[in-house]
């Protein structure tokens, strides 16, 4: 690649943030169309099983709604894989050479060299290096304290990476399920019968609810487990860690953090590249958590309620 030419990494940017502005203007029409979904889920059920054409335009404006969420999932992940690997080219070889950091692995078949996988983070040691700076405190150098706070945005990046995947596997399924809705309502409008369309959406309703149900059931043993007191076979069974109070004190200090960065940006500058830099990085993390920019910054100066719609956008899946 020339000079003049773009890398591979600023290719992959580019379309990112193409695709991100496509998503950002699509959204006040989504928001719209997610109205019309709610009008219809309220007031026609019993014309949607009347009727099988109601129902396919139903499940059509629900699959247009999750492949939306699940595109938006698919950018915030990337966007944070590239935080995340920022963080191990920085401090691992080639930077500051931590050892926290671990370098990645040579993959062959037969003698010949395949790929080599990304560098990765030692847990342990990570946290041995976390708790090491931040005892040190207002005692910190510069460059002890920058170390620290890249150390906690790694940490968010992997957190809200890990959200945005949980939302790309959720709603793959979801629309999954809504396509099967529309094949049952098809089979009945073509004339194949009920015989055929009403077990396909007997089984995509049935699936649904069981997921939904073994959500319910999974949380409700891990807020068991949390319980002081609680069964040795609850802890066994159920992540104590994952309860309904330990998610949200998370989601709280996450949000606290992405805060944090929003106080620490430098003034805006137009045609700063440096600057500007730092607000998409800063962006990037808001959007990931599930909200969109404009949201967020329409509440300055109510930090209770910014904090309020981070947290219930990491919520949602």
């Amino acid at each position: 690649m020339s000079d003049e030419g773009l890398s591979k990494d600023e290719a992959v940017a580019g379309t990112l943030d193409a695709l991100e502005n496509s998503l950002q203007a699509a959204q006040g029409v989504l928001k719209t169309v997610k109205a019309i979904k709610d009008i219809l889920d309220m007031g026609t059920a019993g014309l949607a099983a009347a009727i099988p054409a109601v129902g396919i335009a139903i499940s059509g404006i629900a699959i247009t709604i999750k492949t939306y969420n699940a595109v938006k999932a698919t950018v915030s992940a990337m966007k944070m894989t590239t935080a995340k690997r920022e963080f191990k080219s920085a401090y691992g070889a080639g930077g500051k050479n931590k050892d926290y950091v671990t370098a990645g692995k040579k993959r062959t078949l037969g003698g010949v060299h395949l790929w080599t996988t990304n560098a990765g983070t030692d847990p342990a040691k990570l946290k041995q290096r976390k708790d090491e700076l931040t005892a040190l405190g207002t005692t910190a150098s510069a460059e002890e304290a920058q170390e620290l706070k890249d150390i906690v945005d790694y940490e968010l990046a992997k957190e809200m990476k890990y959200i945005n995947r949980k939302r790309q596997i959720r709603g793959t399924i979801e629309i999954g399920l809504e396509m099967t809705n529309i094949a049952g309502d098809i089979a009945t409008l073509t004339g194949v019968g009920a015989q055929v369309g009403i077990p396909l959406k007997a089984a995509a309703g049935g699936a649904g609810a069981t997921m939904k149900v073994a959500r319910t059931v999974k949380q409700m043993g891990r807020d068991r487990a949390a319980k002081p007191g609680a069964w040795s076979v609850t802890k066994a069974v159920f992540n104590a860690e994952k309860s309904s109070s330990a998610k949200l004190a998370k989601r709280i200090q996450h949000s606290n953090l992405i805060l944090e960065m929003v106080a620490a940006l430098p003034e805006y500058r137009p045609g700063d590249e440096s600057i500007l830099k730092q607000y998409k990085r800063v962006e990037n993390f808001i959007s990931a958590s599930g909200v969109s920019t404009a949201e967020l910054y329409r509440l300055n100066g109510n930090v209770e309620k910014q904090r309020e719609l981070l947290v219930n956008g990491m919520k949602q899946r």
